[in-house]
């Protein structure tokens, strides 16, 4: 009986330094889950979904630029072309300079006067330069301006025409203004 009630009186010890021991590597390694490796599986967690979308992204963007890449070549082939169509020089009277010296060329009609009337920028790099030029000639001279003009690779449009007429010394004599509309660029595109 005296075992019996030892059992049933039993009262468990507790041992301070045993139970230091023994809970201190547990709660050491539950600190160090929580604090270190909770937050770096959450990290890599995160960088992993990212770098899928980003993969799936880049097969995407490979796939249109596979698709596009035709257009883009044409594109580029077309810039080039621009580039030797627009004027290139330190200021637009370059334009003016060389329309010069196809009337010149022209004994039939002269430059008498000239003027830059507007600019406006289409692209950081390239400008639309409306010109007017005042001409005095005849008839075949302007012809043969016009033909030049159409023939010319650079970038031209005559926007405007006046034509006026005067008589004098027995013959007439062609007053012509035009506004010439062109594309000009400081550096060579």
């Amino acid at each position: 009986m005296n075992l019996r009630a030892r059992f049933f009186n039993f009262s468990p010890r507790i041992n301070f330094s045993r139970l230091f021991i023994y809970g201190l590597p547990l709660v050491l390694s539950l600190y160090f889950a929580l604090t270190v490796l909770w937050p770096a599986w959450q990290d890599y967690q995160t960088k992993k979904t990212l770098y899928e979308e980003k993969k799936a992204l880049i097969s995407r963007y490979q796939e249109r630029l596979t698709k596009d890449k035709p257009k883009l070549e044409k594109e580029l082939a077309q810039t080039k072309n621009l580039g030797e169509k627009v004027f290139v020089g330190l200021d637009p009277y370059i334009i003016i300079s060389e329309l010069e010296k196809d009337i010149k060329d022209i004994p039939q009609l002269n430059l008498r006067s000239f003027r830059i009337i507007k600019r406006k920028k289409l692209t950081p790099q390239v400008e639309k330069i409306k010109l007017l030029l005042v001409l005095e000639g005849d008839v075949k001279g302007l012809l043969s301006l016009l033909e030049k003009l159409n023939k010319t690779e650079k970038a031209l449009r005559i926007s405007r025409m006046t034509i006026s007429s005067r008589f004098f010394r027995r013959a007439y004599i062609i007053n012509l203004n035009l506004e010439i509309e062109a594309l000009y660029s400081q550096e060579a595109l």
